[in-house]
């Protein structure tokens, strides 16, 4: 068994110790069905992730550029007459 397998099982005994009931890991609110709601979750946002280059709230958009912000700020007043709100 390498180190990672070993991790994982110590973590999974970890995480059963205290459930004696199945009802509790199987049951309508159980671990097993919180678990896999977690799991699908997370393959869904790396999904995602992968998908459009950059993390869901970034602030990075698509072309790797920082969201411009819709008006010009106060130091910014000279540009102000060159560029749309």
């Amino acid at each position: 068994m390498t180190s990672v397998n070993a991790k994982q099982e110590a973590l999974l005994d970890e995480l059963l110790k205290d459930y004696t009931d199945p009802q509790d890991i199987l049951g309508e609110h159980g671990l097993l069905k919180r678990l896999t709601k977690r799991v699908v979750e997370r393959v869904l946002e790396a999904e995602l992730t992968a998908h459009l280059g950059y993390a869901r709230w970034s602030r990075v958009t698509a072309t790797g550029a920082l969201p411009r912000s819709l008006c010009p700020s106060a130091s910014d007043a000279w540009r102000a007459s060159t560029r749309r709100c």
